[in-house]
């Protein structure tokens, strides 16, 4: 199931109490494109999932343009021969030069956005990416509750544009009730994975 940013633009509209959104078309899209990647950023929720086909060449090779940085803890590397699969440890880039090149490690550059391995091989990436950028009106976001990001467009908007801390606190709280829903529903899916709860954003708050 997908949903639209028309759609989370008027769910914004309804959170910021206006009838529609057209008195914030200037700031509405970026506010929600934003919202959507800051969720996506929280924890490694299925629907952002991806796996690329990469082959090194000199022992490296560029990484995927949309790895989500957030969640280079959950990469897997692996590889296989015929009906065996070979998962690749994460070693410090510093040490990999110390490995065989016959052994299963990788290390990750990150100042050149690089994937390296002690050999030249083709290998399974599976990553979480950063969603795409929303910027029509038809785009549109897998995101299991999507109404956490129209909540947290909201919270953005009272925080940022009106400074209203009572407003932007509301709608944190159901951002936050609305994402830990997402992330039990995703831990179903993917039991191995490690949930990381949405951490307190109500710093600067005058109560």
């Amino acid at each position: 199931m997908t949903t639209t940013l028309l759609t989370l633009k008027n769910w914004f509209a309804r959170f910021i109490g206006e009838n529609d959104y057209s008195s914030l078309e200037s700031v509405v899209t970026s506010l929600i494109d934003d919202a959507h990647k800051e969720v996506a950023s929280l924890s490694p929720f299925y629907c952002f999932k991806a796996t690329d086909e990469l082959t090194t060449s000199s022992g490296s090779v560029d990484l995927p343009t949309d790895l989500d940085i957030s969640h280079i803890g959950n990469v897997k590397v692996y590889r296989y021969d015929g009906t065996t699969k070979y998962e690749y440890e994460r070693v410090d880039l510093d040490n990999l030069s110390s490995y065989d090149t016959s052994d299963y490690v990788y290390a990750i550059d990150f100042e050149n956005s690089r994937l390296k391995l002690p050999t030249d091989v083709t290998v399974q990436f599976e990553y979480y990416f950063v969603p795409t950028t929303l910027s029509d009106n038809t785009d549109t976001t897998k995101f299991p509750i999507p109404k956490a990001i129209a909540r947290m467009a909201a919270f953005q908007y009272w925080q940022s544009f009106e400074e209203d801390p009572d407003q932007a606190k509301i709608n944190l709280d159901f951002a936050n009730s609305l994402i830990v829903q997402a992330q039990k529903r995703n831990k179903m899916s993917v039991p191995y994975r490690a949930i990381k709860p949405y951490g307190n954003r109500q710093e600067g708050f005058n109560e």
